[in-house]
């Protein structure tokens, strides 16, 4: 569950410039129903008894966004994200995309390089960032599902991408040139037709007061300040 403006819920914070009821956001991430569906038989069973779907059952109870993570391979690949963002989109939804940026899950303890990426070096893994986030934004909007959310990085607070992009040491330098390429990559996208998503970067541990506040700071260089959304995991 996720909100935005600064209020913590289910262990989950979004600091936004918004604070009017208006901006509030109800959401859950429902990333892997699908896979329950096909591989689990799963079934969503209403209080009334009602065999129904889990989108229904939630939006009863004033779901108005779902928080979908995508891989760049894997089971939540582009093809599996983008059809269940779809079913979502197309039930009224408004869709928080969480890009892992990796071929599985992506958190502070793993974040790796996807295995058909050029790693050579920071410029080459740059260019194969900003072309994915490109091309991976074009094939949400070509299937007609506009992003609302989109998160660069899952749990990014020691970097993405490791080796190269991994925050040691306070040296933020890898890491904000490949953020700044990622960010580059949305404003291709935009220019090239589609809507414009409201950016987020996505760190755990918000109950951390210095890590929270010198974050943006040292990343500054790669011009991390381009995004609306300072999301904070609380475990």
């Amino acid at each position: 569950m996720f909100f935005k403006s600064a209020l913590l819920v289910a262990g989950a914070c979004v600091a936004s410039v918004f604070t009017t009821a208006a901006a509030l956001t109800k959401g859950h991430d429902l990333s892997s129903v699908a896979l329950m569906e096909t591989t689990q038989g799963a079934q969503w069973i209403s209080t009334s008894g009602k065999t129904t779907t889990i989108e229904s059952i939630l939006g009863d109870a004033g779901m108005d966004s779902v928080r979908l993570r995508i891989w760049t391979d894997g089971d939540y690949d582009l093809d599996y994200t983008l059809a269940l963002a779809k079913r979502f989109s197309k039930a009224g939804y408004k869709i928080y995309l969480d890009m892992h940026f990796s071929d599985t899950w992506a958190d502070p303890h793993k974040q790796g390089i996807p295995a058909a990426w050029d790693k050579t070096s920071v410029t080459t893994l740059a260019a194969a960032l900003r072309s994915y986030m490109k091309s991976t934004l074009k094939s949400f909007t070509d299937g007609g599902v506009t992003i609302d959310i989109l998160s660069l990085g899952n749990e990014i607070t020691v970097g993405f991408l490791w080796p190269t992009g991994k925050i040691t040491n306070s040296n933020y330098g890898n890491f904000a040139t490949l953020w700044k390429a990622a960010r580059q990559g949305v404003t291709d996208a935009v220019a090239a037709g589609t809507k414009k998503p409201k950016v987020m970067i996505h760190i755990d541990n918000g109950w951390d007061y210095r890590q929270r506040h010198k974050y943006p700071g040292n990343t500054k260089p790669g011009n991390t300040r381009k995004y609306i959304y300072f999301y904070q995991s609380n475990y």
